[in-house]
């Protein structure tokens, strides 16, 4: 008799397995081919090809060969902590970007001051800022080059951190 009072559960149970394989028969497709369809509509991005000439090209540079890479007269903390240095060529974009993450001994403000100086004596034309307590970004362009920095305080090093981002064309 225990095992009678089971019956009900047992049969909902195998009716609910019927109709999810019953479900999944119906919709033969595969998960892959479905994400796919759902996502046809959205741009990924470049293709990954086995073309290396198609595909951006990272390189780590070091002090000396960043100081190369980087506009004239640009101003650098010279008591700055190094954390990454970074050079990219894209040749399907034909672009170069350098990107640089340094800390900072000055304030906030204070850096944020010395780049919008510098940005405004060498002819770039500023295209956006966002001036913050806790964040400072200015981005501009010059000749087809484009400059963003972002300024801001990073809890994990407890530093004032500074990114700086070119773009060139190439």
């Amino acid at each position: 008799m225990g095992t009678k009072k089971y019956y009900p559960a047992l049969i909902a149970i195998a009716i609910l397995i019927v109709l999810a394989l019953g479900t999944v028969f119906i919709n033969h497709k595969s998960l892959p081919s479905k994400l796919e369809d759902k996502n046809k509509d959205f741009n990924t991005g470049p293709t990954l090809s086995n073309n290396p000439t198609a595909m951006p090209v990272v390189n780590t540079l070091d002090a000396k060969a960043m100081g190369a890479a980087l506009p004239a007269n640009f101003p650098v903390d010279t008591k700055a902590k190094l954390i990454q240095s970074i050079k990219t060529v894209d040749p399907t974009a034909k672009t170069s970007t350098i990107l640089r993450t340094t800390t900072t001994s000055k304030t906030l403000g204070e850096a944020f001051k010395v780049y919008k100086d510098y940005v405004t004596k060498n002819g770039w034309t500023i295209a956006n800022t966002t001036d913050a307590p806790t964040l400072k970004v200015l981005s501009a362009d010059k000749g087809g080059a484009h400059m963003d920095i972002t300024i801001s305080y990073d809890g994990v090093s407890q530093s004032n951190v500074i990114i700086v981002k070119f773009v060139t064309p190439q």
